[in-house]
């Protein structure tokens, strides 16, 4: 096992490149911060972090000023293009390449001075646009072994559709999901005309952003407690996508329940019917376990710490890739 890992995961989720750069946390001493995306738990210390300077690619700070108006005008929260280099005052460099996961969600590429390459995959999708190139990886720790989808996006995303058209008629339809998968079903909802989606006021926020960006919105897209949104829920028929953890309502009519899961589906069908009304839908913005090895060969790393912070599968992972990867020294242990 190497001796000069450059790479680490602190208990509290904050990933630390060369200990001169945190991701998606704060550590006190460390100015520099880069933010993949807006999902919560990689928001940990954000205020904390505005103390030093805060980069992300623009889709990122975009949606955070979206919901924090006041982040407009602060200097210390950067956003950056796809590729762009950015030169640290010590002489070490960032790079930041999308990942596919949500907008604005990113790669981190460090290098030092020195010329040492290394990086933090975050939460992502794949293929990947472009890759990162590492001696050093830090690799979201999501997509275990058992974790293998034999159905593509773009299936999955069709049976949605389907499943979407065929209930309609007869309910309305209540998707739950995390934000990246939220506005990809948003998106996919466009193409079904005349059908009101209903959104609460952070996600009609979210959406307005994500139409900038060139991502289709459905004409009929309304706040939940808006004139119109609350008009087409009274008629019952509807498609409202909530955020996973919001709470439940009373319905007047008991709607179709669809939840857009990375994971837990039968692996060769993107749909599970839990009864005619509950259904998991695997749409999801996740790599699975062989894009997961796929994406580690595309970096060419030689080292390989898997984050054991957020998720259960850090274990598996790494025995994985220690038997598929012989040229490869991994580990899973935080290290702070």
């Amino acid at each position: 096992m190497t001796q000069d890992w450059r790479v680490a995961v602190h208990r509290d989720s904050t990933v630390v490149l060369n200990d001169s750069v945190t991701c998606d946390g704060f550590v006190r001493g460390i100015g520099t911060r880069v933010q993949t995306h807006i999902h919560s738990d990689h928001m940990g210390g954000f205020t904390s972090s505005l103390s030093g300077k805060i980069y992300c690619l623009h889709g990122t700070r975009d949606l955070l000023v979206s919901q924090h108006r006041p982040y407009r005008h602060r200097q210390d929260l950067v956003g950056l293009n796809h590729g762009d280099v950015l030169k640290l005052d010590d002489g070490a460099k960032i790079q930041l390449l999308k990942n596919n996961h949500m907008l604005g969600a990113a790669q981190v590429l460090y290098e030092s001075k020195e010329g040492l390459r290394i990086g933090y995959s975050g939460d992502f999708s794949w293929p990947c646009e472009e890759v990162i190139e590492v001696d050093q990886l830090v690799l979201d720790g999501t997509s275990g072994p058992r974790t293998i989808r034999n159905y593509s996006q773009e299936d999955a995303e069709e049976a949605f559709l389907e499943l979407v058209r065929r209930k309609l008629p007869s309910s309305p339809i209540v998707i739950r999901a995390d934000v990246e998968s939220m506005f990809r079903a948003v998106s996919l909802l466009d193409s079904i005309a005349g059908v009101p989606v209903i959104l609460d006021a952070k996600g009609i926020r979210y959406s307005t952003v994500y139409a900038e960006y060139g991502c289709p919105v459905p004409d009929q897209l309304y706040c939940e407690d808006s004139e119109e949104g609350i008009a087409a829920i009274n008629d019952g028929r509807y498609v409202m996508v909530r955020s996973r953890g919001k709470g439940t309502q009373n319905w007047d009519i008991e709607p179709t329940y669809l939840k857009l899961i990375s994971f837990g589906n039968t692996p060769d069908n993107p749909i599970h019917s839990w009864s005619d009304t509950v259904y998991n839908v695997g749409l999801s913005n996740h790599a699975d376990f062989n894009q997961s090895l796929e994406y580690i060969k595309a970096t060419g790393a030689s080292n390989v710490l898997v984050d054991n912070s957020r998720y259960g599968n850090a274990i598996e992972i790494a025995f994985e890739i220690a038997n598929r990867f012989t040229n490869i020294d991994v580990d899973f242990e935080l290290k702070k």
